[in-house]
């Protein structure tokens, strides 16, 4: 009789054992998942930080060129309006 009840104690922790492993696989599965749609999320991430990175260099670079541009424009302007002063002074 005891010999009976222990066997269907093993057969229980058996039984369990098998469920907790599955448990285990399963887990880990959706873990595995989880971690390949983070790597694609950062991915994702790291080429928006490129996109952004490029977008502040080209920022720059057309900053650069507008000051030089008003500079170079300021410059013929007051080129031209020395010219304009001089020939109508002569009047």
């Amino acid at each position: 009789m005891k010999n009976s009840e222990n066997e269907k104690k093993i057969d229980l922790l058996t039984i369990n054992k098998r469920d907790l492993e599955e448990e285990k696989l399963n887990i880990q599965k959706q873990m595995e998942k989880k971690d390949s749609e983070i790597n694609d999320l950062n991915a994702k991430f790291n080429e928006k930080i490129a996109e952004l990175e490029s977008f502040k260099s080209d920022k720059q670079v057309l900053e650069e060129q507008l000051v030089n541009n008003l500079t170079k424009n300021k410059k013929e302007n007051s080129f031209f309006i020395i010219i304009f002063i001089r020939k109508n002074s002569k009047i």
